[in-house]
């Protein structure tokens, strides 16, 4: 008789233990006792271009019953570093990581680094990651090592910013050139940017002919073929400044010149710098609408294969000569 009341009470017992765990509960975690193992397969050395991804697969022999965390960790002999890649979490000793999330009774998880393209020229770079850290627990696993070699990419495109802002001011007040409107006609200060080829005829580009300021152009290697390219500042709309040293609409406002500088850059290839106008082409505060300067040359040449893109003067040099176009072959001017 009390080898049976035993019984009874072990079995209400083990009934007690698994009829305590509400819905929420993890079962797995209980009943689990060895832990699965985690194989980790990714190229143990891979070279691979800007903006491009390196896949990796995590596969587990048998699933468990919860969500699990995997790190990714940037070594710190890597010579690229957080902005060369989407492994750019913030973690201890200047180190950087990215977390995936394995789920719940899956066997299989596929994931990318993520290698992106930056704007600057540079050599190859390496991206040493470990996938697998210590603070993975819930699964037995050997961390890999990937070695991969990041090559420079050069865009076709070089990005030109056209710049023509200043302060100036009259009487107490102080005016900025990209703000200001005539009070006579309500016209603001707008310049426009014109490309010709090498024999000027205009090309029909109007991308820097928008009214805003600073203006912007974009030259793609694809819509150009090699050759010369001329481009010029048209004063559209002068906010009626030539009027301002006899009092209107602005009083006593001495002359003063207005240099253009071209902010430019292709990515991969040419890093951001900015190229000056030539003084002897500066428009002044008493230039009349319609007068057309100009700005730079940009020179388009293959070499070994490869398109280049010069920024330079009419004869060659590094800060520009320049020379006045001639206006009987501007065609293209926006409609007053």
């Amino acid at each position: 008789m009390k080898k049976n009341i035993v019984k009874i009470f072990s079995l209400l017992a083990v009934a007690s233990f698994f009829t305590s765990c509400n819905d929420d509960q993890d079962v797995a975690s209980i009943v689990q006792i060895d832990k699965p193992t985690m194989t980790i397969s990714v190229a143990s050395a891979v070279t691979t271009a800007e903006g491009t991804t390196v896949p990796f697969t995590l596969t587990l022999d048998e699933p468990t019953g919860h969500d699990f965390d995997v790190f990714i960790m940037r070594q710190v002999t890597s010579t690229a570093d957080q902005n060369d890649s989407d492994i750019n979490g913030d973690y201890a000793n200047t180190s950087y990581q990215k977390k995936i999330t394995f789920p719940a009774f899956t066997t299989s998880y596929s994931g990318e680094i993520e290698i992106n393209e930056d704007e600057l020229a540079e050599g190859n770079e390496n991206l040493i990651l470990q996938i697998g850290e210590s603070r993975t627990s819930a699964v037995k696993f050997t961390p890999a090592t990937t070695n991969i070699t990041i090559t420079n990419v050069v865009s076709d495109v070089l990005d030109l910013t056209f710049n023509f802002d200043r302060d100036f001011t009259a009487g107490s007040n102080t005016y900025s050139l990209c703000e200001i409107t005539s009070d006579l006609s309500g016209d603001p200060y707008d310049i426009d940017f014109i490309v010709y080829d090498d024999s000027f005829n205009d090309l029909g580009v109007t991308d820097a002919q928008t009214g805003a300021c600073p203006e912007e152009l974009s030259m793609d290697l694809a819509d150009y073929v090699d050759g010369t390219y001329h481009i010029t500042a048209y004063l559209y709309t002068n906010a009626e400044l030539d009027l301002a040293e006899i009092g209107f609409p602005l009083v006593a406002i001495p002359e003063f010149n207005i240099p253009i500088t071209v902010d430019y850059l292709r990515a991969g290839s040419i890093n951001k710098g900015r190229y000056n106008q030539e003084p002897v082409n500066y428009f002044t505060s008493n230039t009349a609408v319609d007068s057309e300067n100009q700005v730079v040359d940009i020179v388009i040449s293959t070499v070994g294969g490869k398109r280049i893109f010069t920024i330079q003067d009419t004869a060659g040099n590094v800060s520009a000569s320049g020379r006045m176009a001639s206006k009987s072959k501007h065609i293209s001017k926006r409609v007053k």
